[in-house]
């Protein structure tokens, strides 16, 4: 027995939820101008969806792409399970906001 191929997964993309997540503070050390950053992967060929994003500044996006948490974590008591819980907040805050109208992207 053949099965159908799988559908080509399609990952989320925002604009105005990138946009809200650079207004906001660095989650680390608080500066304002922030990049956001992409918490994780959409697996093999995929990039993350826009909404797995936190906001960091310059300084600090650098260090968690070059694996450096353990810095943040001891200047900043910023750890991943910190970031992960500002994701769902974050998420939550988005699409409760005005009734989900922010989700036009």
């Amino acid at each position: 027995m053949e099965f159908p191929p799988f559908p080509k997964l399609k990952t989320y993309r925002n604009k105005k939820f990138l946009d809200w997540v650079k207004s906001k503070p660095c989650l680390a050390c608080g500066s304002v101008g922030v990049d956001p950053h992409h918490m994780a992967t959409g697996g093999t060929g995929l990039k993350c969806s826009d909404l797995f994003c936190i906001p960091l500044c310059r300084k600090c996006h650098t260090l968690v792409e070059d694996g450096f948490w353990q810095l943040l974590e001891l200047r900043y008591a910023f750890t991943e399970s910190v970031a992960w819980r500002r994701v769902a907040e974050q998420m939550q805050e988005w699409f409760l906001k005005k009734g989900g109208e922010n989700d036009g992207g």
